[in-house]
């Protein structure tokens, strides 16, 4: 089996209307096409923690032959949110881990 490792965010925005109830605003990112989802999907922004070969395959962290440190984790999540979401986020907590498998 093979594994990738990858870090991302949930990145919300909180804010108060006047004579209003809060509103919370989520950032979400639309993937390219692909042959498999020809008109792309809404996601979570994420990405491979490190890359190889102009970001093609995943590194030695992603595909599990190095392990992560938190720094690289936090590091690659705030990443992923600004390249991917335009944005400069700030980690409030981490959520937890989460694992698919594929086969």
């Amino acid at each position: 089996m093979q594994r990738q490792f990858s870090a991302g965010g949930v990145v919300f925005r909180k804010s108060q209307i006047p004579n209003s109830k809060s509103q919370i605003m989520w950032l979400v990112t639309k993937s390219t096409s692909s042959k498999e989802f020809p008109r792309g999907f809404w996601r979570l922004p994420k990405g491979w923690i490190d890359e190889s070969k102009d970001g093609k395959i995943p590194g030695p962290v992603s595909s599990g032959k190095k392990k992560a440190s938190e720094e690289e984790i936090r590091n690659a999540a705030l990443r992923e949110v600004r390249g991917e979401g335009g944005i400069e986020a700030r980690i409030v907590d981490k959520i937890g881990t989460e694992r698919y498998f594929f086969y």
